[in-house]
């Protein structure tokens, strides 16, 4: 006999597990372990979509302001032919990994990026599965439209959780070759092997299981069997799932976070078997000087400058009038109220600089007030320098 219509209603089909839940187990992102003044010359900010301000698509066009970015770390390497894409593990951020960054570059001699994902470092918003994948094409963008590489001269490389978007990119273009460190099938498996047949309510976010079928470049697999947190079958099935040129490196006693550049038989000498390692190309890319630019970072903050509202100097406790070497801008600096008799100026951002520096005679300094106002008065800057310093004035 069928069951009663109120058995069906009584037991209503399981609900799945909440994102943010499945995000905060999945991303459990560190303290920043920089900001956007960390690492001159190799941070840079890339656009998460190459659109022109028509809106047509612009690849080495300078973004708008205020579009979105993605934070990156990229250490060229001289004359190398190829670049390495580096998504980090899940417990990290660019300033964590910045170390094994520039081991890839100095021990393969290649062009290597490291991008961030976000919520972790300095990069922007809430951290999802969705938005690590966006951020991952963006840097292919990048690559290929900005630097103009081909892409048998990029890489992938992904270690944990950064396996996830380094498939999804080798799924979808013929790069030059993949690398993946304890790689995983999916999530929904990852949580299997925890708590069994619960995990019929994730979902299967980073299908790696599916992706792996599609890639057609030579791709390294390296897991190791003492693995506690993913555990070794996960890239024990991505090799035997992979029809491309490939090799599997298992060692015995390496666990999820060991260090995998101590011994060269795990990681160096495989990539140099498997891959054309290292190889040089005299065809340099142009990093645009946009990229370098922190202000495109929703964390730079704008140096404030007062600028004038009538008010005079004594209305302001411990305030002195600053005027630009041009008379143009007048605002206030907030610090010693002697400082005007001591004979000093303002940088433009309100430090005060002793007279005997802004000089270039090195003459004592005067011995009165009126003689200090006078001379300020009467001189300006010759320097080019100065050209955008302010200097104390009087009433």
């Amino acid at each position: 006999p069928h069951p009663p219509s109120w058995a069906a209603a009584a037991m209503p089909a399981p609900a799945p597990v909440p994102g943010k839940l499945v995000d905060s187990l999945l991303f459990p992102a560190p303290s920043p372990s920089y900001t956007i003044d960390s690492y001159a010359g190799e941070l840079i900010w890339i656009p998460r979509k190459l659109v022109g301000a028509d809106g047509a698509h612009s690849a080495t066009a300078e973004p708008a302001a205020g579009a979105e970015t993605v934070p990156c770390l990229l250490m060229p390497f001289e004359s190398s032919r190829y670049l390495i894409i580096y998504f980090h593990s899940n417990a990290e951020d660019l300033g964590v990994c910045r170390w094994f960054v520039k081991f890839l570059r100095d021990q393969f001699q290649a062009h290597v990026m490291a991008v961030e994902y976000p919520g972790y470092g300095v990069c922007p918003g809430r951290t999802t599965p969705e938005g690590v994948i966006a951020n991952a094409h963006a840097a292919m963008q990048f690559a290929t439209k900005t630097l103009k590489l081909p892409y048998d001269r990029i890489k992938i490389f992904g270690r944990s959780l950064g396996t996830g978007p380094a498939l999804d990119l080798a799924a979808r273009y013929p790069v030059a070759g993949l690398i993946l460190v304890t790689p995983f099938l999916n999530v929904r498996e990852l949580i299997r092997d925890r708590v069994g047949p619960l995990a019929n309510f994730f979902d299967t976010w980073f299908q790696n299981d599916v992706k792996i079928a599609k890639v057609r470049s030579p791709t390294l697999v390296l897991h190791g069997q003492s693995d506690l947190l993913i555990p070794y079958r996960h890239g024990e099935a991505i090799y035997r799932a992979c029809i491309a040129r490939k090799a599997f490196v298992s060692p015995p006693r390496m666990g999820h976070n060991a260090n995998i550049t101590v011994d060269m038989a795990i990681l160096v000498l495989p990539m140099l078997t498997l891959f054309q390692l290292p190889d040089c190309c005299f065809d340099e890319f142009q990093v645009p000087a946009w990229a370098y630019d922190k202000r495109r970072s929703p964390f730079y903050v704008r140096p404030q400058v007062e600028v004038d509202s009538g008010k005079s100097p004594g209305s302001i406790p411990g305030g002195q009038q600053l005027q630009s070497c041009d008379g143009r801008l007048r605002g206030y600096c907030a610090g010693d109220a002697g400082a005007l008799a001591s004979g000093t100026r303002a940088c433009k951002r309100g430090r005060a600089i002793p007279e005997r520096e802004t000089s270039d005679r090195k003459t004592p300094l005067p011995p009165n007030e009126a003689e200090v106002r006078l001379r300020q008065q009467q001189r300006q800057p010759k320097h080019p320098r100065w050209q955008n310093w302010f200097h104390f004035q009087g009433d």
